[in-house]
This record gives C-alpha cells, sequence and structure tokens, in this order.
C-alpha cells in the first residue's frame, strides 16, 4: 500500500494480534505488512480465511494451494517443473466448485468483512524460496 496508508496496516496487524512484519521502503513510497512464518500463517488460515472465504477464484486457488502446502509441510520443491507438476495434480485432484450466487445467500457469509476485500484487492499468497 501506499506509505501514507502505514496506520491502516498498523491496524490491521494490531487487529491480527501483531502477526507479520511491516515493511517501509526508503526508495519508493510503499509499505508492506508481510506474514512469513508458518505459526503466523496457520492463525491467518484458522481465524480469518477459514471463517470469511475469498471471493475471488484466482486467489481462493492460490489460498487453498498455500493451505494444503502449510498444512501437509512441504518446504520445497528441486526444480521447477516438479512444482508445476505438484500444482497441477493439486489442482486436477482438487478442484474447486464455486457457486457464488449460493455463497451469497448463505448465511455462513458475511460480506461485510473488511479484511475479505482488503486481501482480494490487494493482498497476494505465494512462495517464496
Amino acid at each position: 500500500m501506499h506509505y501514507i496508508d502505514i496506520l491502516l496496516i498498523k491496524d490491521i496487524r494490531e487487529k491480527l494480534n501483531n502477526i507479520g512484519t511491516i515493511s517501509e521502503y526508503l526508495n519508493k513510497p510503499d509499505s508492506r505488512l508481510a506474514v512469513n512464518d508458518k505459526e503466523s500463517l496457520l492463525y491467518l488460515i484458522k481465524n480469518v480465511f477459514d471463517v470469511y472465504p475469498l471471493l475471488t477464484s484466482n486467489q481462493l486457488v492460490r489460498y487453498n494451494l498455500l493451505k494444503y502446502e502449510l498444512i501437509n509441510n512441504i518446504k520445497n520443491f528441486n526444480t521447477l517443473e516438479q512444482y508445476n507438476n505438484y500444482k497441477t495434480n493439486y489442482l486436477l485432484s482438487n478442484t474447486l466448485q464455486i457457486n457464488l450466487i449460493e455463497l451469497y445467500k448463505s448465511d455462513t457469509l458475511k460480506i461485510d468483512n473488511w479484511i475479505v476485500g482488503f486481501i482480494s484487492g490487494e493482498g497476494s499468497f505465494y512462495i517464496n524460496k
């Protein structure tokens, strides 16, 4: 986010029990909240994303892949080809069928939850070597 929103990032971090690290950059007007350790990521899975699901299929697929890797303690691949094969096989065996209309109608989805919109709009899930 833009550095002028640093107070928002600090507020988000505080609401998430102070997990993650806030980075401010000297050479660009950006700031970032990064959650990198397994314990904190599992906290987010259990207390945020399993309670308030992501609404875009792209982010949901990437999130479910990350969740599967964390829970199953998958740490690395020797080659990019191995990872791509794993990812393809995972996606084929765990096809996500999402009916957003039914999801919107359900009592379990809380559309007004700020974190879902924030992550859907600004967040990303990725694996760092």
